[in-house]
Order: C-alpha cells, then sequence, then structure tokens
C-alpha cells in the first residue's frame, strides 16, 4: 500500500497546473466536478484527481480511465488496482494498494460535543474524554478526529459508505485506537499537527 498527503495551498499547485489537471480528467470525473457550486470544492476534486493519476503514472500505469460507482466510489476500467481519495480543508490524500481500501483525512476544528454521540460507542467516548471534558481541547480533538477518520476509513474501504452507520462500527478502546478493525481490516493512522489521517486495508 502507498499513499501521498498534499497541500494544495503551497504555491506548486498554480492555475495552470489546475487547467491541466481539469483537461486530463474522464468525463466521469468532470461531471462530478463541474457539479460542485463551491469553487474551493472543485479545486480540491480536480487537483485529487491529478493525485491519484501521479501515483498510478509512478506504478506504470498511464491515462487510467476513472469511473465512479453507484455509491460514489472511484475504480480503474479494466484495472485490479484498488485506490481511495479524501480531502479536507486545503488537503489532499490518496492511497493505493492490490485489495480494497479506504482513506480518511480531516483537519482539525471546533466540533459541538454533542457529535460524539451521534457517532461513537461508550469504548470510544470514554478514550475521547480521558483527559479533558471539554472536546475542543486540543488532545481530545485530535483524539475525536482518529475516530472519526478510522470510521470513515472503514466504511468506505467496506464500500458501504456513511450508510453503513459511523456508530455501527468500533475503532477504539478505551484505551486506545485499534489496529485491527476485524479479521479482515487493519488500520494505519497517523496524525499532524494539522489533521489526522487513518487508511483502512483488507488483509
Amino acid at each position: 500500500m502507498i499513499y501521498r498527503v498534499e497541500n494544495i495551498s503551497n504555491n506548486n499547485f498554480t492555475s495552470l497546473l489546475y487547467t491541466e489537471a481539469y483537461e486530463c480528467m474522464s468525463k466521469d470525473r468532470r461531471k462530478k466536478a463541474d457539479r460542485l457550486l463551491n469553487e474551493e470544492d472543485k479545486r480540491l476534486c480536480v487537483f485529487s484527481d491529478w493525485l491519484l493519476r501521479e501515483m498510478l503514472t509512478a506504478e506504470g500505469i498511464s491515462n487510467p480511465e476513472l469511473y465512479t460507482d453507484e455509491k460514489g466510489k472511484p475504480f480503474i476500467k479494466g484495472n485490479p488496482l484498488y485506490f481511495n481519495i479524501s480531502h479536507s480543508g486545503t488537503f489532499i490524500a490518496c492511497a493505493i494498494d492490490t485489495k480494497p481500501l479506504g482513506i480518511d483525512i480531516e483537519v482539525y476544528r471546533e466540533i459541538s460535543a454533542a457529535l460524539t454521540k451521534h457517532i461513537c460507542t461508550d469504548d470510544e467516548t470514554k478514550f475521547i474524554f480521558k483527559t479533558s471534558d471539554n472536546i475542543n481541547d486540543t488532545d481530545t480533538l485530535k483524539r475525536f478526529f482518529s475516530v472519526w477518520t478510522a470510521k470513515e476509513a472503514y466504511l468506505k474501504c467496506t464500500g458501504e459508505g456513511l450508510s453503513g452507520g459511523l456508530k455501527n462500527i468500533s475503532v477504539a478502546a478505551k484505551d486506545g485506537i485499534k489496529e485491527r478493525l476485524s479479521p479482515n481490516h487493519k488500520l494505519l493512522h497517523t496524525a499532524t499537527d494539522d489533521y489526522a489521517l487513518s487508511i483502512v486495508t483488507s488483509i
């Protein structure tokens, strides 16, 4: 499994690169980008597609035909490689593997504590609030997003998407994030001062 994270706010992501990336998109992916009304969301979509193409080219796959299935999961027509894309804030992330996988990146931002009731199990809640009752305390917030991204990545890996229910999968015990989410799925989690990132791969 390989993955990359890029910050599209840096100077490398120029308007010229955007135009080139947009023109290289498949008709299916371009339609998805064109449906986005927010220009920043469209930039994230276009550059996410560019990042995937860069990674596939490095793997010897040029000019891939990219499509999206009925659940919104992208795939490469006629190729056995699996990939997944995520973006948040100004960050884009992509992972590629020979088996199904899911990736999720989330920039840290203030949230309501009530959100934990909708997506977290009891053990996950205890893990998140183990040092503070304030959800927006720095460490508490980071633990919340480690749980959030792990759940999203798992559901993207299985192909269920959000319809699978964030509360129906447990990704943390009271003492921390799990490395194995099921007998068939393992989790890679990393965090920086800006974001939390989770990748779930099939075993």
